[in-house]
């Protein structure tokens, strides 16, 4: 049984959220929100894995030929964030940027009261984890609130 998904969309800033299911499956809480600049990520990788059923991450797709210097960085931090998970035998799935697309607007209200910088980071990062609650989970979108400690 899932009880605790993390989601994240990874990069010079990494946006992660933390979503706990309720035991009656009807409501998902997201629970913290978190945006590491990459010289901090890899001291929390594990950190945010403890007790996770279930890791979401935004794969890496460039549309573009050339690799920049941040693109590079996503991609270590895309395969740094799939060798933890696979060291703390947590399941790993990937979704592309697209996908939580339908889904921004009702993050950004949930974070609304929420100013910080690299918020939109998170603001991704809540958008793929709401995807999963509403597409694979069949919860209704208006069924996750916002209780962050």
């Amino acid at each position: 049984m899932i009880e605790k998904i993390v989601a994240i969309d990874p990069g010079v800033h990494s946006g992660i959220a933390e979503f706990v299911i309720r035991e009656d499956k009807k409501i998902a809480i997201l629970r913290k929100i978190h945006v590491y600049p990459v010289n901090e990520m890899h001291k929390y990788i594990s950190f945010f894995l403890d007790d996770t059923d279930l890791v979401i991450l935004e794969r890496f797709v460039n549309p573009y030929s050339k690799l920049t210097k941040d693109a590079i960085t996503t991609i270590e931090m895309c395969g740094a964030v799939k060798h933890e998970t696979y060291i703390c035998e947590v399941k790993l799935i990937t979704c592309v940027q697209s996908q939580k697309e339908g889904y921004i607007s009702f993050a950004k209200e949930l974070l609304d009261d929420v100013h910080f910088e690299g918020k939109q980071h998170c603001v991704d990062a809540v958008a793929h984890g709401l995807r999963y609650c509403v597409k694979t989970l069949k919860m209704e979108v208006g069924s996750v609130e916002c209780n962050l400690m």
